[in-house]
């Protein structure tokens, strides 16, 4: 039961985050210079390359702006966009019919500025989620950045070769500061790389370096502490035991650390891999199923004893709103068993002895779960961020005669920034 709840609980706050806009503060440039401020639409790359949807205030009703409407719009502190005519596949629509080429059909679009200066680094992505760079000089056209892997055929073999042709059209472009070329011959066609080669440009022409909100969403990893507790239910069943057994643990602790990746191409969805140690004891395993030796007094009592260390790689959204934000995962957990101990306790009188124990060191495989969860975290920009979540993981248990339930209440905290 507790399992279907928690399921329905995943589903309905990604439903209810997917059907969710997401308004922040921002503003909008008018064909005739005018700025309006009030909010705007963060939505994905490929929708903000197309349409800006603004209001002036949380009441008001929705503006929705085509690129051929506006100068330009921002979302305060995150994004930047400017209107330009760019040459895109897409932008062919019913032209490709009629034999149309990239080359000589032009689209005006929503282009994300990732600096600004002498020498502007543009970005867009299409509606393939392709994504492209643009390079402009002063009031010139926009010059693409372009990488494109290329057939050659040598003795008889086809091989794939990168053009790099990014590489000659910065070079050409920043011809006026020779101290920068040298770093375009092993430029890589990345975002974060882009931006520096820009820069530095800039600032050898006497521009000082001005980081714009795109550019500061780095790449980059957070540290975390995580805590909680734990209960879970486990089956054993044939070998080495007449009956199979099942029983619930008593709620142990959950202790470890977690690492965080933070793309920088979305804000809402990060990547975490964490190392937990946990111990469960089961203070009573009883037969169940229908063999009447089940329910027999005869049976003896069995305890447990699992101490795991566990590795789960988990995929996270957040919703963008709010000081506590709910969250949703999923993921794949690895688990690994430095303990799995069943013990017999047989009450047979045996005066003036003690109760017979009898130990069993399990045979251990590793563990393979699937994970998932729901909570709460608090948003704090560029700061250390606390959650709470609930966690369910169903796994194989730690061999082919076991199974086992977890559920967790687990607390975390952001030791790096």
């Amino acid at each position: 039961m507790l399992k279907k709840l928690l399921l329905v609980s995943l589903l309905g706050i990604s439903c209810q985050a997917a059907a969710q806009t997401n308004f922040r503060p921002g503003y909008v440039v008018t064909l005739g210079g005018d700025t309006l401020r009030g909010e705007v639409d963060a939505r994905g790359a490929v929708r903000n390359a197309r349409l800006a949807r603004f209001r002036p205030t949380p009441d008001a009703a929705i503006t929705d702006y085509r690129p051929g409407q506006l100068q330009g719009y921002a979302v305060t502190g995150e994004h930047l966009y400017q209107r330009a005519t760019v040459l895109l596949a897409d932008s062919l629509g019913p032209g490709a019919a009629l034999g149309a080429t990239p080359d000589t059909v032009q689209r005006v679009s929503f282009v994300e500025v990732l600096v600004r200066g002498p020498l502007h680094l543009l970005y867009l992505r299409d509606e393939q989620r392709i994504d492209h760079y643009y390079a402009q000089l002063g009031a010139q056209p926009l010059h693409e950045l372009r990488q494109r892997v290329v057939k050659l055929e040598r003795e008889g073999r086809l091989y794939q070769q990168q053009t790099n042709e990014f590489r000659r059209t910065l070079a050409e472009l920043m011809t006026s500061c020779p101290s920068v070329q040298p770093r375009l011959n092993t430029l890589r066609y990345q975002s974060n790389e882009l931006v520096r080669a820009v820069q530095a440009y800039n600032v050898c022409v006497g521009e000082s370096a001005v980081l714009l909100p795109a550019a500061a969403r780095r790449t980059y990893l957070q540290l975390g502490l995580v805590t909680g507790a734990e209960v879970s239910h486990l089956k054993i069943a044939g070998n080495p035991f007449k009956l199979p057994i099942k029983g619930t643990s008593a709620i142990g602790p959950v202790v470890g650390v977690g690492l965080t990746l933070h793309t920088g191409l979305s804000r809402n969805v990060t990547f975490r891999l964490e190392a937990l140690y946990e111990r469960q004891k089961y203070n009573r395993l009883v037969p169940y199923g229908d063999d009447p030796q089940a329910s027999s007094t005869a049976n003896p009592e069995k305890y447990a004893t699992l101490s795991t260390l566990r590795a789960p790689l988990l995929v996270r959204y957040t919703y963008p709103k709010g000081r506590l934000r709910p969250m949703v995962y999923a993921g794949f957990t690895l688990g690994f068993f430095l303990q799995a101990d069943v013990e017999d306790i047989v009450n047979v009188p045996r005066p003036p002895l003690s109760p017979l124990e009898l130990a069993y060191n399990l045979k251990t495989e590793p563990e393979q779960a699937f994970t998932g969860g729901l909570g709460l975290t608090t948003a704090r920009p560029n700061g250390r961020n606390a959650s709470v979540e609930l966690r369910y993981e169903y796994s194989n248990g730690f061999n082919a005669l076991t199974d086992l339930n977890r559920f967790y209440l687990l607390l975390s905290y952001d030791l790096t920034k």
